[in-house]
């Protein structure tokens, strides 16, 4: 997040734009600072996003004051998927103009019970609220794995975050810690 309110975060793409990984490209994740330090409006920073070129595909998640975006990425090429109310992702690609059958249950799963979660709280959502929605196990209706056996392995989402861009808020928690909240207004005044 930056002083503008506007916050930038990743979920893992999944098998969605394939395996390939790019030495000569720098990380997506380190572009992050760039990015933040950079851009000042969600106009600027979706230019920057749209003309950066990762290293390997990822779905990368920006919020401003009064929108929002999520941008799925491959080598080759970035789409946005925006939305009227609510966006949501999780580990899979959802544009149709990629063409590819979502694989990967377990993330489509997840993306449907967080627009499941979503709609029934619909009018209510403020942070508390979208922190107790990401507190729902994914096997109680949720999007959060904590000791989820997939493919015979355990996981766990590692962290969370929940950004109030106006406030300048920020809530975040790890695996089973509890939510932690941090006025970030007075460090960008």
């Amino acid at each position: 997040m930056n002083s503008a309110g506007l916050l930038i975060a990743d979920d893992n793409s999944g098998q969605s734009g394939g395996g390939l990984v790019l030495d000569n490209r720098p990380d997506i994740i380190f572009q992050f600072f760039r990015l933040m330090l950079d851009y000042s409006t969600l106009e600027q920073l979706d230019a920057g996003i749209m003309s950066t070129r990762p290293d390997s595909s990822w779905i990368v998640n920006v919020a401003g004051p009064d929108k929002a975006y999520s941008y799925e990425m491959n080598l080759y090429e970035t789409k946005r998927r925006e939305g009227p109310d609510l966006i949501a992702a999780a580990n899979h690609f959802l544009d149709p103009t990629w063409h590819i059958e979502i694989s990967d249950e377990d993330s489509l799963r997840r993306y449907n019970n967080l627009l499941n979660l979503s709609e029934e709280n619909k009018g209510s959502i403020d942070a508390s609220k979208m922190m107790k929605i990401r507190d729902v196990l994914i096997e109680d209706g949720g999007a959060t794995f904590l000791h989820y056996t997939m493919g015979g392995m355990n996981f766990s989402t590692n962290h969370q975050v929940v950004f109030v861009p106006r406030t300048r808020i920020l809530c975040m928690k790890t695996a089973e810690q509890p939510w932690q909240e941090v006025n970030l207004s007075s460090l960008f005044s």
